[in-house]
């Protein structure tokens, strides 16, 4: 199985994403947020993530006004590693793959999508077709508790 591990800049949130026999295909989102922290996202739904969170309260999450998905911010580094959607009870996530160990190579031909006007409805039946599915969050640092729910006392 091919495995992919990124983290934030300070190490505080790290993940290994197992992506076999996936081909990743980078995008940029033309929304100001990911456009002022440069951020290029990818996922595939036949992949899997496990997200490791050292210490919960250097994090913090960005919600935009729909509030369907949290980006989550490092308080040390300010680097945003992922993107977390429940949707239907269940966790689907995308990577920012500037926060991978291993470079992916990005070209300049890179599609930029805006998803203004897109209604809720729509923009999570793309997310539950196209985010990673298998997705688990370890909370600590030795792992302790795992779950699919977001950061505690975020919501």
């Amino acid at each position: 199985m091919d495995s992919r591990a990124g983290r934030c800049h300070c190490q505080n949130l790290s993940y290994v994403w197992n992506t076999s026999g996936v081909i990743l295909q980078p995008r940029r989102c033309a929304c100001s947020f990911c456009t002022k922290h440069g951020i290029n996202w990818a996922s595939h739904p036949d992949s899997a993530l496990s997200i490791r969170i050292r210490e919960p309260g250097l994090l913090t999450t960005y919600t935009f006004a729909t509030g369907s998905c949290d980006f989550y911010v490092c308080r040390r580094c300010g680097t945003v590693p992922v993107g977390l959607a429940d949707i239907d009870r269940h966790t689907h996530a995308v990577v920012n793959i500037k926060t991978l160990d291993s470079r992916v190579e990005i070209h300049n031909d890179v599609p930029e999508y805006s998803f203004d006007g897109e209604t809720l409805r729509d923009r999570l039946s793309r997310r539950q077709s196209h985010w990673i599915r298998n997705v688990s969050v370890h909370w600590g640092i030795r792992g302790a508790g795992t779950s699919d729910r977001h950061l505690p006392n975020q919501r």
